[in-house]
């Protein structure tokens, strides 16, 4: 029997083509054999497979915290960050209410004094020096054009001494009306520096334009230049002090109508919509999903890093960016706007209505503690006592003085 070999070259016999054939096993088998062995360790090696659990229940854990804490203070409208801001607001918007419901139960006291006790007496006195300034103005007119009329001159100056006896009369009928009412009587009319002076000026001119006055109905006296500049003195005079007169009522009638005015802010809307939760759901399920695979065992751990990094890192966290960018946005930026918004319309209503206190106070007698003691019941000079026997505070108040 004739046994036949192989032919073989020396070529095939080379060291080369040993080493050729060698490695070609190796990248063919060795290492896969070698890689299946690490993954085999990763998953023996109970401290390897726990640390990789714990980093993914790490990641898991902080991107659940993300979307609870957003769920907390920007979606849920029990919890969220604007609803609270609106209960706040319409807390202190009731303490600025109870100082405007008080204020006008003053502002109502006040207005009641000044209608019964003290109207009369200014109206009396403004009326006069209204006609008294109209008539001058027409007698001017005729001298200018030099047809003056005796008897509307004389009406002038009977008018222009109603005026001045009014004025001199005036004090004494105010503070006898005063007895009257021993709250909230406006016993200084002519408060200001200013006002005295008007008044002071106004009596002095009348009596030197009732002088010259009496002097016609010769319009020989009458010099253009300077009595139509004393003309323009007087009935500047006269308005001033009508003004002045009437400058409490008008203090009072703008107190009502700002009372009636105060209103809360509008606030910009500041709420996330629920939508938002839907891509960053998708990411936390993607992760859950891999952890849960990796644990069972159906995914290795070079398949979990894998997808991990090309399906659900830069994913979660481009989502998790966006995220906290629009609650930002959408949520804290505009709360920011509406709590400057709302401190300023506290400050500027508090601030008006105690400056107004302020102004009203300088017509009533210093003795007078009507304003004040209104003014100190409101809500916004109390606060909490504590109770230094319980952990709880109480809900009595102290009224600061």
């Amino acid at each position: 029997m004739v046994t036949y070999w192989p032919t073989l070259s020396t070529a095939q016999l080379t060291h080369t083509q040993f080493l050729s054939r060698i490695g070609n096993n190796i990248e063919s088998n060795v290492s896969q054999n070698f890689w299946n062995a690490l993954e085999v360790a990763q998953r023996v090696d109970e401290s390897s497979m726990l640390e990789t659990v714990q980093q993914l229940v790490a990641v898991l854990d902080a991107h659940n915290s993300l979307k609870t804490m957003i769920q907390y203070h920007a979606v849920t409208e029990a919890t969220s960050m604007p609803t609270r801001l609106q209960r706040l607001s319409e807390n202190l918007f009731h303490l600025l209410e109870s100082s405007i419901r008080s204020s006008r139960v003053l502002h109502a006291k006040m207005n009641s004094v000044y209608e019964k006790y003290v109207d009369y007496l200014v109206t009396d006195v403004t009326s006069a020096m209204q006609r008294a300034d109209i008539l001058y103005a027409q007698v001017m007119a005729t001298f200018v054009t030099n047809q003056t009329d005796s008897e509307q001159i004389r009406l002038l100056v009977t008018e222009l001494e109603s005026v001045a006896n009014k004025l001199a009369h005036f004090d004494t009928h105010l503070n006898a009306t005063a007895a009257y009412a021993s709250n909230f009587f406006p016993k200084r009319l002519m408060v200001s520096t200013t006002c005295r002076d008007a008044k002071r000026q106004l009596n002095s001119s009348i009596v030197s334009r009732t002088d010259w006055l009496a002097g016609f109905p010769s319009t020989s006296k009458f010099d253009a230049e300077t009595d139509l500049r004393m003309a323009f003195d007087l009935s500047s005079l006269l308005s001033r002090t009508t003004y002045c007169m009437q400058a409490y009522k008008v203090e009072l009638d703008s107190f009502s109508k700002w009372l009636d005015s105060v209103l809360p802010p509008a606030f910009v809307s500041s709420s996330l919509s629920a939508s938002w939760s839907d891509a960053v759901n998708m990411d936390g399920e993607k992760l859950l999903d891999l952890l849960q695979k990796f644990i069972s065992g159906s995914l290795t751990k070079s398949e979990l890093a894998k997808r991990y990094l090309t399906d659900v890192d830069k994913v979660m966290e481009n989502n998790a960016k966006h995220l906290v960018s629009e609650v930002q946005h959408s949520v804290f930026n505009k709360i920011s706007k509406n709590i400057a918004a709302f401190e300023q319309m506290m400050e500027s209503c508090f601030r008006r209505l105690f400056s107004t206190y302020v102004r009203l106070q300088k017509y009533i007698a210093n003795d007078d503690t009507g304003i004040e003691d209104s003014a100190r019941q409101q809500l916004i000079w109390r606060k909490p006592v504590v109770d230094f026997h319980t952990s709880e505070v109480s809900s009595s108040v102290s009224i600061h003085r």
